[in-house]
C-alpha cells in the first residue's frame, strides 16, 4: 500500500529575546507565508485527491500549534483531530522517524508539523539517494511531499513536490 507524507516547517516566529523557545509565536509574515505555502500544496496535483490528509501530527510548540491551526482550515481538516506529539519538539531524527512508522501503521497520508533541524534531517533520511539532496534544507513554511510504496522507511521515498518560501535575509 502507498503512503505519502509531507513534512511541513511551522512558518517564521518572533524572536525569543531570553523569552522560552518553545513560546515563541508565529510573526504576522509567517502567518502569511504557512498560508501561502499549504495553499501551494492543497494546489499541488500530488495532493488534489479527495482525504489529503488523513492523519495530521504536530509538534506541541506554540509556533507549530499556530501553524497546524492555519493549515488545518487550509487542508479542511478537523483541528479536533490533530496529534499533537511533543516529541516533534528537538526530537532526534530517530524519534521523528518512529513516529512516522508509527503512524504509518494506521494512515496513508500524513502531514507531519514541526522544526529544523529535524525535519530536514528527516526528509534527507527517508528520500531516496536520488531524491535526498532536493529536499534538504527546509525553510519557515516549506514542506517535501514524498511517497513511499511499502510503508514509510529509510530511503524509500520519492519526493512528489516541494515548497520553499523565502523571505529576505532568513531561512
Amino acid at each position: 500500500m502507498q503512503h505519502e507524507l509531507v513534512i511541513l516547517r511551522h512558518g517564521q516566529a518572533v524572536n525569543n529575546h531570553g523569552g522560552a523557545d518553545y513560546d515563541r509565536q508565529l510573526t504576522k509574515a509567517g502567518q502569511i507565508e504557512v498560508h501561502a505555502s499549504v495553499g501551494a500544496l492543497v494546489h499541488s496535483t500530488a495532493t488534489s485527491e479527495p482525504g489529503f490528509p488523513d492523519c495530521v501530527v504536530a509538534s506541541t510548540a506554540q509556533r507549530v500549534r499556530q501553524t497546524t491551526e492555519l493549515a488545518c482550515e487550509i487542508l479542511q481538516y478537523t483541528q479536533a483531530d490533530v496529534a499533537w506529539e511533543q516529541g516533534i519538539y528537538e526530537g532526534s531524527i530517530e524519534t521523528l522517524a518512529t513516529l512516522c512508522y508509527e503512524y504509518g501503521l494506521t494512515h496513508r497520508r500524513i502531514v507531519m508539523i514541526g522544526h529544523n533541524p529535524g525535519l530536514s534531517l528527516l526528509a534527507t533520511m527517508l528520500l531516496a539517494p536520488a531524491h535526498a539532496c532536493a529536499a534538504h534544507g527546509l525553510t519557515t513554511a516549506g514542506w517535501a511531499h514524498m511517497a513511499f510504496d511499502d510503508g514509510i522507511a529509510a530511503g524509500t521515498g520519492r519526493l512528489l513536490g516541494q515548497h520553499r518560501p523565502m523571505a529576505a535575509g532568513r531561512r
